[in-house]
């Protein structure tokens, strides 16, 4: 193994441990896409998992009225979100003692 590849283990390991309910491979498309292209914050499409009895609904209305995502519910303890977002308001979502995962998919938003 390259020490290339070994760094590249160790910043995934160091991710799982910073966010621990962050899918890394977001976070890493996120933090490049914003790298790349700082003028605009990526568009994402988040997966977003809850502890069972959760009110999904009322959870669906926080995160659309206080970050203007949209929002859909999915399955019995989850919601769909897409908008704009930079990694640091995914892990800012992620950090509610409620969310048990969030993972998802980054491209580059439109101008």
């Amino acid at each position: 193994m390259s020490n290339v590849e070994q760094g590249y283990d160790q910043f995934v390991s160091f991710l799982r441990k910073t966010s621990e309910k962050v899918d890394p491979d977001l976070l890493m498309k996120v933090m490049y896409l914003e790298r790349k292209l700082p003028d605009v914050e990526p568009k994402v499409d988040l997966d977003i998992q809850f502890t069972p009895g959760v009110n999904i609904e009322e959870k669906r209305f926080r995160i659309h009225d206080e970050l203007g995502l949209d929002t859909a519910p999915h399955g019995q303890n989850g919601v769909l979100t897409s908008g704009r977002m930079n990694a640091l308001t995914i892990v800012k979502l992620a950090s509610h003692p409620s969310v048990i995962s969030v993972a998802g998919n980054a491209t580059a938003a439109s101008y």
